[in-house]
């Protein structure tokens, strides 16, 4: 079985950067999309939502300053 390939990258964990935090930013951005998608929440707002989340977690994390 051969690796599935996005946008020249070997696996879509490429795209995720590890840090501290990235398994809470999954979490931010997976609920927002789920939110979204059974439309508890239009989809600009659980976005953005999202954003203010990880850009916090980010920011409490030092990776942000």
């Amino acid at each position: 079985m051969s690796a599935v390939r996005y946008r020249g990258y070997k696996t879509i964990r490429h795209l995720v950067p590890s840090t501290t935090v990235t398994g809470d930013m999954v979490t931010a951005i997976d609920d927002a999309i789920v939110a979204a998608v059974t439309g508890t929440k239009d989809p600009k707002s659980a976005l953005d939502e999202a954003a203010a989340k990880m850009t916090t977690m980010l920011t409490q994390a030092g990776y942000i300053k």
